[in-house]
């Protein structure tokens, strides 16, 4: 049976509660207390631990790794033809762990030879997303291949729709500082809001960088296919 102070003290801290929501109110009615509470919701946000499920993910793909090279191991029991094939699978997925791009033996050492020859603007981040709209020739060298109609109308759309997020999270702060009465509800609304759409917008628009990524890693092969057929002075 509980004592009578725990009951006094669970009283109290419940009885405190709406003077703490009232003076969280009245803070964030003003705009400095506004941005402060913004910037503390923030970092809340972002400093959230995700790293159980990372490690989750990891154990899982460095278990069949494992279990790779345990095959790899036993070449004296192991089929020849299987060995062949988990040595590529095993070459793939140190490849991926490496640049985050999954890419089989032809296509990996033809990113490779674009990287060595762009590395000094390409990162392999950059490759990574403009993966999309990589293409190899007869000769087995990368090169950027032309956005379908639809790709070039969602790419304006993206901007569109991301700007017009980002101007209502605007309307949404400013209504919030210059209004003249707020109360503890409304205010906790248009910060949601504003919040929202703010995420939204950079979400939409991160759409976008495979494009972005494309034309920087187009203009390089330009550059190089220009540099290449210039004539060599005597």
């Amino acid at each position: 049976m509980a004592e009578p102070n725990d009951i006094e003290q669970v009283t109290e801290v419940v009885k405190s509660i709406p003077e703490f929501v009232d003076a969280i109110g009245n803070i964030i009615q003003t705009p400095s207390g506004f941005i402060i509470t913004t910037i503390v919701l923030l970092w809340l946000v972002l400093n959230r631990d995700f790293s159980k499920i990372f490690n989750l993910i990891e154990r899982k793909e460095t278990k069949r790794l494992e279990k790779l090279e345990l095959y790899l191991s036993q070449e004296s029991t192991a089929d020849s033809s299987c060995l062949a094939v988990i040595k590529k699978q095993r070459n793939t997925y140190y490849f991926k762990v490496a640049t985050r791009i999954y890419a089989e033996k032809t296509l990996r050492n033809s990113l490779i030879s674009l990287h060595d020859r762009t590395s000094h603007n390409i990162n392999w981040t950059t490759i990574r997303r403009a993966q999309p709209y990589l293409d190899l020739n007869s000769n087995n060298e990368v090169f950027v291949r032309d956005k379908t109609w639809n790709e070039k109308l969602g790419f304006y759309y993206n901007i569109f729709i991301a700007g017009m997020f980002s101007l209502i999270a605007v309307g949404c702060i400013l209504l919030l500082v210059f209004s003249p009465v707020a109360n503890f509800l409304n205010v906790v609304k248009l910060i949601g809001s504003a919040i929202a759409l703010g995420v939204f917008a950079l979400f939409i628009l991160a759409q976008n960088f495979p494009v972005y990524a494309a034309r920087k890693i187009a203009e390089e092969i330009k550059i190089e296919q220009s540099e290449q057929s210039e004539p060599i002075e005597a």
